[in-house]
């Protein structure tokens, strides 16, 4: 079994700001800086057992951006996904790719960026709260660049998202939470597997994200926002 209370550091090198081309392939080279990221628990059906198919997730970073990479280890004809508009629920009848950043590392609350096979993007507020009513912000919004490919062994996404569009504490050198998710369907069965183990028995999602990621020397361009009156 695995261990509930696991809690891994990831210290990704940076890359230069031309290294990485987004266009869904992961090229040789692209990604060597980053480090890799297993998706090997599967939390459902079986209850964090290890995952039956592979997924790494990649992450890098520059001065201003964060990239994740991911590739999905599938039979090409398993995958399902259509081009959809941004924040269309219909997006988790789809193979979905999901990063949970929770930046102020408190269990408060996580920001949720997903993707689809081919790049479509859904991103949430996910909130601690006791109701499901109240757990799931899908308004806010995160400015980021995807791009996804189906390729022969599975798929491929590309994330880029710049730094200046979250919110976090003050600070060049960051520590976050974060979670990495994948979702897929087999004979019918929706399967979902994490880079961590997950207790289904309790209801807050957002305080299993318990990963670090450390972030070093970054510049911070926080969000402008006019607020109109």
């Amino acid at each position: 079994g695995f261990c509930a209370n696991a809690q891994e550091t990831f210290t990704p090198k940076k890359s230069s700001s031309s290294q990485i081309v987004l266009d869904g392939n992961l090229a040789k080279g692209e990604w060597s800086n980053a480090i890799q990221i297993p998706l090997d628990i599967e939390f459902n059906p079986a209850n964090n057992q290890p995952a039956r198919k592979e997924t790494i997730a990649y992450v890098t970073y520059t001065d201003r951006y964060l990239y994740i990479g991911v590739y999905a280890k599938d039979n090409p004809s398993n995958i399902r996904a259509s081009i959809r508009q941004r924040d269309d629920s219909n997006i988790w009848n789809d193979d979905v790719f999901l990063v949970r950043l929770d930046t102020y590392a408190d269990a408060r609350n996580n920001l949720g960026l997903a993707v689809n096979a081919l790049g479509s993007q859904f991103d949430v507020r996910q909130v601690n709260a006791l109701t499901d009513e109240g757990r799931y912000d899908s308004s806010f919004n995160v400015n980021f660049e995807s791009v996804g490919s189906i390729v022969e062994d599975g798929y491929q996404v590309e994330m880029k998202i710049p730094f200046a569009e979250l919110p976090f504490p003050n600070g060049t050198d960051q520590t976050w939470h974060v979670n990495m998710y994948r979702r897929y369907v087999e004979n019918g069965n929706e399967i979902e597997v994490s880079s961590q183990v997950r207790d289904r028995n309790n209801s807050c999602v957002v305080c299993q994200t318990t990963d670090r990621l450390v972030l070093k020397g970054i510049t911070i361009d926080k969000r402008f926002e006019l607020l109109p009156f």
